[in-house]
C-alpha cells in the first residue's frame, strides 16, 4: 500500500506533514491483523495510538493517521483528502 500511496501522493501534490502522515498510515493500515481478522482496523487504531507517541508523533497527528486507518473500511466514506487518499489507496490494490 506505500507505494500506492507515494503514487497517489505525487498526483495529488501531497507533501510536507501531510504526506509523512499518509504514509504513516500507508505503513500501519493493517497491523491490526496480528490482533484480530474482523475489525482489525479499529485493533490497527489501537496499535498506532500506542507505538506513535515514542516515535514523536502529537496527538493531533496520531488523530489523522488514525482516521485514515479507520477510512480503509470498505465502508467507510472519506471526507478529507488525505482520507480519499488513503481510501483509493486500499481500493486500488485489491
Amino acid at each position: 500500500m506505500l507505494n500506492a500511496a507515494l503514487e497517489l501522493a505525487h498526483d495529488e501534490h501531497v507533501t510536507g506533514d501531510d504526506l509523512m502522515l499518509l504514509k504513516t498510515a500507508a505503513l500501519l493500515h493493517d497491523c491490526g491483523f496480528v490482533n484480530a481478522y474482523h475489525n482489525h482496523e479499529e485493533e490497527g487504531v489501537k496499535i498506532a495510538q500506542s507505538i506513535l507517541p515514542t516515535f514523536g508523533y502529537s496527538a493531533g497527528q496520531i488523530e489523522t493517521i488514525c482516521a485514515m486507518i479507520l477510512k480503509t473500511k470498505f465502508h467507510a466514506r472519506p471526507e478529507t483528502l488525505l482520507g480519499k487518499n488513503t481510501f483509493a489507496m486500499q481500493t486500488s490494490i485489491i
